[in-house]
Parts: C-alpha cells; structure tokens; sequence
C-alpha cells in the first residue's frame, strides 16, 4: 500500500477536533457500524473525443472502451468501475480503512499512436444516519473529477513518459488534479457522537498500479489489469472533560506570552 499524506490529515485533523486531547473521554463503543454508500459513474457525454472519434469504441457510465486510433483490429483497452462501488458497505468505527469503491483499468498494448482523452466522473458519498457539518444532510456534496488520459505508443521507449516509480516502463497515465475534493477529512455527527470521516487511495501495487498522491497522477502498468480503490474509515472524536478544557484554555491563554519571549530570544541571537 502506498503511504499517503491523508493518513497525515488524519491525525492532525484528529487533535484539531478534539481540542489536543488529554484525558479526554469517548461514549459511544468502538465498532459502531454505518452503512455506507459511494455512488461513482463516468459521465459519457463528457468524453473527448467522443465516442467514434480518436480511439474510442464506447462510452457507458461503468466503462470506458478505446482502441489504436488508426487499427479497427488493434486490442482494446478498457476502464471500468466496479463493485463494491454503488452497493453499500458497511464501516465499522475504530477498525481501520475499507474498500467503497474500486476502478479497474485493463491495460492491454496498444502500439498506435499515443492517443489522449478526458472524460468527466460523477461521485456522490452517503453514510446512513449521518448529518454532515458541512451539508447538514446524510450526503457530502457531488463532486465532478476532471479525469485526463495518455495512452501511451509502446514502440520506441524514448517516446515513453518517466517510469512508474515502481520500475515498469511505458505505462499509461491518469491525471485527476481535483481528487483532493474526494480524498479528503469530513466530521459528521451520529448517535449523539462527534465523528470523522476520512478517506485513502490504495491502489494494488502487486498489478503495477502506482498513485502520486503529490500530483493526483496514476500510472498503470502495460498487459496488466491495474486496480485502484477509493477508501473510507470512520474514527470517533473524542470529547474532552470539562476539567480538561480550562486547562487547555490557560495553556492557549498563556501562548501570545511565550510567542513574544521566542521573539526576543531570536533577535537577541540574532545580535549575538
């Protein structure tokens, strides 16, 4: 699995909403289940070129069929979305990351043309039960990812982009540079409880799939079928005691203070 910089956003999320924690106490009981839901469709109106034109065969709203732009007989190459997208999942509190969607990309060699296509996808996440802070509903708001793909020739290596950094050569690329609208931290409340909701690429590694969490870029492996999933976890936010919330409350109070001495004891080494 790739290390992503959300598991980062989690934590640092996690002490922001639970006030820096100490001796804080949850109520509800870890393995709480949510029922789950991401709706994820391709929108075929939005491919370009369009379907008949450039490489394309097909365009539906769970696949994506394309060939050699010049060879009626050249393979296909197909992206497809898969189950557990669109079927519900249930997330159990506390006990790590779930699958909730998977798109699948059969990657078969293609020796045309390099031959590039965007193609809009609709995603929508629901959690039964649920009421978003920032939609005061049981759904995050819609989002529209822009998808760009290159195709690449897989005839002359000098013509390929820079390696996969897991080591194969000539593999197809996505770009998706609004991604982080999805693979995001949200907090929800539920059953009387504060919780958040946090989401992860994990793309399979062992079918040449590898996600540039940096650049929001998937490269996929040539003659393979490369799999990525979308995936969530739920984590209660802990609530801090009263007691606790004074003392952080004279600790934050006590903050522009020390900010002032750091100050003086930077320019005072500065002088020195």
């Amino acid at each position: 699995m790739t290390t992503s910089r959300f598991r980062n956003t989690l934590l640092t999320a996690s002490l922001m909403a639970g006030g820096l924690i100490m001796g804080g106490v949850a109520h509800a009981t870890p393995g709480t289940v949510f029922e789950a839901e991401n709706l994820l469709a391709f929108i075929p109106g939005s491919v370009d070129p369009g379907v008949g034109l450039g490489g394309f065969v097909s365009a539906t709203e769970d696949e994506l069929q394309w060939r050699d732009t010049g060879n009626p007989a050249s393979a296909h190459s197909f992206l497809s979305i898969l189950p557990p997208t669109n079927d519900p999942v249930n997330l159990v509190s506390d006990a790590g990351w779930f699958n909730v969607a998977l798109v699948e990309h059969e990657n078969n060699v293609i020796p045309g043309s390099t031959f590039n296509f965007t193609v809009d996808m609709r995603d929508n996440f629901s959690l039964a039960g649920a009421t978003f802070d920032l939609t005061g509903t049981s759904s995050l708001p819609e989002v529209i990812l822009d998808v760009s793909f290159t195709e690449t020739r897989n005839v002359d290596l000098a013509d390929c982009p820079a390696p996969n950094p897991l080591g194969s050569e000539c593999d197809d690329i996505f770009a998706v540079p609004n991604l982080d609208a999805v693979i995001n931290t949200f907090l929800f409340s539920a059953l009387g409880e504060r919780w958040m909701l946090s989401f992860q690429i994990d793309p399979d590694e062992d079918t040449g799939t590898f996600f540039d969490d940096e650049g929001n870029i998937i490269f996929t492996a040539e003659a393979e079928t490369s799999q990525l999933f979308i995936q969530a976890r739920i984590d209660q936010v802990e609530v801090p005691e009263p007691g606790t919330l004074a003392l952080l409350g004279i600790g934050l109070a006590a903050l522009p203070g020390a900010g002032m001495w750091r100050k003086a004891k930077k320019a005072g080494t500065k002088k020195v």
